[in-house]
């Protein structure tokens, strides 16, 4: 078949768009400081790996200069039959100038397929110390799975804000609820560091902290369970029988 005189350039044009078009991340760390928007520190287009970030941060982004050093050691997360997970272990934030500063840690991942089940228990929690300075403990973790599988999925459910305990250790202990879904999901952490201190040596306010969504397949109710194992009609067939030896005796 032979090609118009534009057929040509367009094909060409269409390969370029498609050569150069960003892949969309699967796997994201985005953080936001002191009230700015959000920025990217760190993603992959891979599916349930690891990602890491070491550096300083301002409002306006990643910044050399910026007012918190943020150290995200390890973030992974696993899709299993039994168990999946969105984790974030080992971190440290710390504030580089006196008073106060809120940094915001969004880790999301998205494709998740496992457990099996339709109806899933999310059960989230963080903990962590604080080594210098303040930390606001009020609603500082909060849990989230999508069942339109969106990155930084937050609108579909939630395990609720959580606060931690107070003292230089703290826990929110955990949270859970039960989460619906049709086909592949996301899991989205949303730490919140509301952090104060007088610029001491170097750093006004550290704290070290981690934080995990846990993800497994609802139990059936014990009757289901039953049903499914024949437990029902066995339990019914001896009632039968005991009902029927108790006529006879009668």
């Amino acid at each position: 078949m032979k090609m118009t005189n534009w057929t040509a350039p367009a094909l060409a044009l269409l390969a370029l768009l498609l050569a150069s078009s960003p892949s969309r991340a699967a796997f994201e760390i985005q953080v936001s400081v002191d009230g700015g928007s959000f920025f990217t520190v760190a993603s992959s287009i891979t599916d349930f790996t690891t990602i890491q970030f070491t550096g300083r941060v301002s409002s306006t982004g990643i910044n050399a200069t910026g007012p918190i050093r943020l150290t995200v050691s390890s973030s992974t997360s696993d899709n299993n039959a039994d168990v999946s997970d969105l984790l974030s272990s080992t971190n440290k934030v710390e504030t580089l100038t006196s008073g106060q500063h809120t940094v915001v840690i969004m880790t999301s991942q998205t494709n998740y397929t496992l457990p099996a089940s339709s109806k899933l228990m999310v059960e989230s929690s963080l903990g962590g110390n604080v080594t210098k300075g303040t930390l606001g403990r009020t609603n500082i973790f909060q849990g989230y799975a999508d069942a339109g599988n969106g990155l930084f999925g937050t609108s579909d459910f939630t395990t609720g804000s959580q606060t931690a305990s107070a003292g230089g250790a703290f826990n929110t202990g955990s949270a859970d609820g039960v989460f619906d879904r049709g086909g592949s999901y996301s899991l989205t952490s949303k730490t919140t560091l509301v952090l104060n201190g007088t610029l001491v040596s170097g750093t006004a306010a550290v704290v070290n902290y981690s934080n995990q969504i846990n993800v497994t397949a609802l139990p059936a109710p014990a009757s289901l369970v039953l049903l499914a194992s024949g437990g029902i009609p066995a339990m019914a067939l001896a009632w039968l029988r005991r009902r029927k030896a108790k006529a006879q005796t009668i």
